[in-house]
């Protein structure tokens, strides 16, 4: 609008000029312009200051638009923050109105991104990224805690060490042992059996199996000298007399075997493999008040067990003749193998025909 009151401000000016002029008469009067002539000057400014102001409303806005652009593919990450349909662009700069009817519209219109830009990725990538960045996050922390927890592990693990009972550290180690001992590792069990049993001697079962260990490794003196250790310390433990008993008589010495187990006898109600033990030292032996002594104790045990009679009436077939044939006639009413019973027969028939009387 500027330019255009300019022009017809300087056309205005010039046609007075020209009338003052005129009523001076001094000089010749110019030749006035016909009012046609100067429409179409005037039509022709307007028309070129119009198109003037088209074409570079049209620079400004192909120029933002390709800043923008390049922005944007320079920047993917701050054009994926910004909304896709921004407000419309102002304008400070005033234009007639016929002409920025079309500069408005323009402006008007949602801004567009350029077509080189993949929308759906720029998308994607900003759902992508608060994700990518969260696990950055999250890494180092899990990180940390995964170390503090190892620590923590480990400090726990130490100060339980420091707090195990004596029961505790015997299992753990009795359980090694057993594992050892399963894979072949002899050595190392035997180490671990000596654990449990520092930790805990009265482990019974556990000394048992280490004295085995070491009499199946050919070690018979070692076996023997952990028995005895642990009979020192448990006399009662009949067990381990039994077992002691029981290599020394495989070893070949039955009369030490009788020895040790006569040091001490335990109720038969509550271990009748003991009596059972002593009754086959007796037999071989040739023992027979061991063999008698040990066999009643088992028939007052298992009264209805014939093997006992049997064993007893043997025992007694030379020392009291007349006890042997009941517990023979006994022996025969409970006793159900056929073999045997020939046997007890044959008996019974010798002690009857020894002790007949004779007639006159």
């Amino acid at each position: 609008m500027s330019i255009i009151n300019k022009v017809l401000k300087d056309l205005d000016k010039r046609h007075q000029q020209s009338g003052s002029s005129g009523y001076q008469g001094s000089a010749v009067a110019p030749r006035r312009r016909s009012p046609i002539g100067t429409k179409l000057v005037v039509l022709l400014l307007f028309s070129i200051v119009v198109l003037a102001l088209v074409f570079m409303s049209d620079e400004i806005g192909f120029g933002s638009d390709s800043t923008r652009a390049n922005e944007n593919s320079s920047e993917p990450q701050s054009v994926a923050e910004q909304p896709l349909n921004p407000q419309p662009l102002a304008t400070t700069q005033q234009q007639p109105s016929d002409s920025q009817q079309p500069a408005e519209e323009d402006s008007a219109k949602p801004f567009e991104l350029p077509e080189q830009i993949d929308t759906a990725a720029i998308a994607r990538a900003k759902e992508a990224n608060p994700v990518k960045a969260k696990v950055e996050r999250t890494e180092p922390e899990a990180d940390r805690q995964q170390n503090t927890k190892t620590t923590n592990d480990k400090g726990s693990f130490t100060k339980r060490s420091v707090n195990l009972s004596a029961a505790e550290i015997a299992e753990r180690a009795l359980r090694k042992a057993r594992d050892a001992q399963s894979r072949g590792l002899f050595s190392d069990a035997s180490d671990y059996f000596s654990d449990a049993l520092d930790a805990k001697p009265d482990l019974h079962e556990a000394r048992k199996e280490w004295a085995a260990l070491e009499y199946g490794r050919g070690q018979l003196n070692k076996g023997l000298s952990i028995l005895r250790d642990g009979l020192e310390a448990f006399p009662n433990a009949h067990s381990l007399r039994l077992l002691a008993a029981s290599m020394l008589d495989k070893r070949g010495e039955a009369g030490s075997a009788k020895q040790l187990l006569m040091q001490r006898q335990p109720d038969p109600n509550e271990f009748k493999q003991y009596y059972q033990f002593m009754a086959e030292l007796g037999q071989k032996l040739n023992d027979t008040a061991l063999m008698s002594s040990s066999y009643r104790a088992l028939v007052k045990v298992e009264p209805d067990k014939g093997r006992w009679h049997l064993g007893l009436a043997l025992a007694l077939r030379d020392t009291d003749p007349q006890a042997a044939l009941r517990y023979f006639e006994r022996a025969a009413q409970l006793v159900g193998n056929q073999a045997t019973l020939e046997f007890i027969a044959q008996q019974i028939q010798q002690l009857r025909s020894q002790h007949e009387t004779p007639t006159p």
